[in-house]
């Protein structure tokens, strides 16, 4: 959902109010819960939002929410990769839609809030990986699954400048 992972509890300044205003989106969904500092919002995770909730080992304390998994819908092309780097390889072009999308981030207030969320959870996605024949098995040599340190959670590369 965001850039960079955030921890919780989480501060809002008033002033922001576009950030505000997706964070009480979240609580709308049963995600998070609002409490005020002063002019300021606090938000800390629901019981419901911890269990949608992503830590990322990267940055302990932090973390995303998951808002589905990448499925491989089709493969548009398959084309010859670089052979002097890898080998026998191939350039794989395809396309991902999103699968168990969870209630809350089917809500209209937070796909509002987050109108990138709302434009990957709209339409299919083209993506590209060149993978290799080696001792027998194709793999991932480069591309989404080859640079992939931690499981995928999906959003978190998600550069929406949103809350």
């Amino acid at each position: 959902m965001w850039v960079e992972p955030l921890p919780f509890p989480h501060r809002v300044v008033a002033v922001e109010q576009r950030r505000v205003d997706g964070f009480r989106s979240l609580a709308q969904a049963g995600l998070l819960r609002e409490t005020r500092q002063g002019t300021d919002s606090v938000f800390s995770l629901t019981t419901y939002g911890a269990s949608q909730w992503t830590p990322l080992s990267a940055s302990p304390g932090s973390g995303n929410f998951c808002y589905g998994s990448r499925h491989v819908a089709s493969i548009t092309r398959i084309g010859v990769a670089d052979v002097a780097l890898f080998g026998q390889a191939k350039e794989v072009q395809y396309e991902t839609v999103y699968i168990h999308v969870p209630a809350w981030a089917k809500i209209a207030a937070v796909r509002k809030a987050f109108p990138l969320l709302n434009l990957e959870l709209s339409r299919s996605l083209p993506h590209s990986a060149t993978v290799a024949l080696r001792d027998g098995r194709w793999s991932v040599v480069a591309g989404p699954a080859a640079s992939v340190a931690e499981p995928i959670v999906s959003g978190s590369s998600l550069a929406n400048g949103y809350p």
